[in-house]
């Protein structure tokens, strides 16, 4: 089954709309009808859209012959990925963390000092964070276990604030070269402030040829909230 009419397939079954699946995956509408009229062909579709499309329909998607098919989510697990994964990128969060200014989140740190400015989320002082390098960001380590050059990086995280209902997804993408053994940190948030979960949306890494490389992806991170200061 193609991703196309695996995709359609979930969609008549849950009846589910386009509308919804596009708010959930943060995709347009024609972007994923797109998918599912076949203007955009299968092999086009990016590792990371399809987790995303795959996801907005409560759903793994999963390798299936020469084709894929939609899974309940959990149904791969985790030791099954690892295995799957051998010679792969492991992503792990870490906290109290430096601020690295060639190797951040650009677009979530503007968008919190946005936020703050606009009174969204007071007292953050995100930038003064930052000059005063303090140790209390969130990073992710990409650590290259396998034998294989990586020099291209490219990732979509998502925080959701329960307590304001805001949710937003950000992209990163770092193109620097990785030798196996080594790692790459990079700021991608602040601990501080309102409780928030950040995910993962997707993650593409890919070798200096274009060829892709397995990474496998932490739990969400959940950050349990702090007196602002």
């Amino acid at each position: 089954m193609t991703f196309r009419e695996a995709l359609q397939s979930e969609i008549n079954s849950q009846s589910l709309s386009v509308s919804w699946i596009a708010e959930v995956s943060n995709m347009s509408k024609g972007a994923i009808y797109n998918i599912l009229n076949g203007t955009t062909e299968d092999d086009r579709i990016r590792p990371g859209t399809r987790k995303a499309l795959a996801q907005a329909c409560d759903r793994d998607v999963v390798p299936e012959g020469e084709g894929v098919k939609f899974v309940e989510r959990g149904a791969v697990t985790s030791k099954q990925v690892v295995q799957k994964a051998t010679g792969a990128f492991i992503l792990s969060w870490m906290t109290e963390r430096p601020f690295l200014p060639n190797h951040h989140a650009g677009q979530a740190f503007d968008w919190l000092h946005h936020m703050e400015e606009g009174g969204r989320h007071q007292g953050l002082k995100v930038v003064d964070r930052v000059f005063q390098k303090r140790s209390d960001f969130l990073a992710l380590l990409f650590h290259n276990k396998g034998g294989t050059v990586a020099s291209r990086i490219d990732l979509g995280l998502r925080v959701y604030y329960p307590s304001g209902a805001n949710e937003q997804t950000f992209q990163v993408i770092v193109a620097e070269t990785v030798f196996p053994g080594k790692s790459i940190e990079v700021s991608v948030f602040v601990c501080a402030g309102s409780p928030y979960i950040m995910s993962v949306a997707y993650a593409e890494i890919s070798t200096p040829d274009g060829q892709a490389l397995v990474p496998v992806i932490p739990d969400s991170f959940s950050y349990p909230g702090a007196q602002i200061d």
